[in-house]
């Protein structure tokens, strides 16, 4: 996927990269300063970046053109080198008018998954009690939502699932049964895509 770039028409790969050039430097110097939570929020950063410390040789990118329009996107994460580490997005960015937007950033409760026909999935939490999935397509420079999996236990701890249209609330959403839900999940589930993280931090 990654070298098929190149090959790609429009703005080619090197021409990309050189877009990009300010947020991999951000990122960058967010792990070999040290940036405290104050600085990288300041930055609009995944707060995660504030506890990699010796890890943070770990930190990658990709460019890839997750919305097929011709056009790479930049995905910002941690290399899959550490056990049981699924090679998730702490960042993805765009191109709008030849500049770099962020599209979205993930952290421990709000994980960003790349699945292999392009589509993102989310996991979010609230609480031990409430959060859910929705599964997402980048367009136009922004996420869309296909389809979500919401959860709440304070509502109906024995049928706590509900399915929306991308609403992170369950009344919005209508109930369906635990079997149906653990179906939808563990579909999503089994499309992880491996991303393949470059170095963004050369030893």
């Amino acid at each position: 996927m990654f070298s098929r770039l190149v090959l790609i028409p429009g703005i080619v790969l090197t021409a990309a990269m050189q877009l990009y050039a300010p947020v991999l430097d951000t990122y960058r110097a967010a792990v070999t300063e040290g940036w405290d939570m104050e600085k990288i929020d300041e930055h609009d950063l995944s707060y995660v970046l504030a506890y990699l410390g010796d890890m943070g040789e770990t930190l990658g990118y990709r460019l890839m053109d997750i919305d097929q329009d011709g056009s790479p996107e930049l995905l910002i994460g941690l290399a899959a080198d550490r056990e049981g580490l699924r090679e998730n997005i702490l960042g993805l960015y765009t191109l709008v008018d030849y500049a770099p937007k962020q599209v979205c950033k993930g952290w421990e409760r709000n994980s960003y998954d790349l699945l292999d026909d392009m589509t993102i999935l989310n996991h979010g939490s609230n609480s031990a009690f409430s959060g859910g999935t929705i599964l997402w397509k980048l367009e136009n420079g922004q996420l869309v939502a296909l389809d979500a999996v919401i959860h709440d236990y304070e509502k109906d701890e024995n049928n706590p699932y509900f399915r929306t249209d991308g609403s992170w609330e369950a009344a919005d959403g209508e109930p369906i049964s635990n079997e149906e839900a653990e179906g939808l999940l563990s579909q999503w589930e089994s499309r992880y895509m491996a991303i393949g993280y470059l170095p963004l931090i050369e030893e």
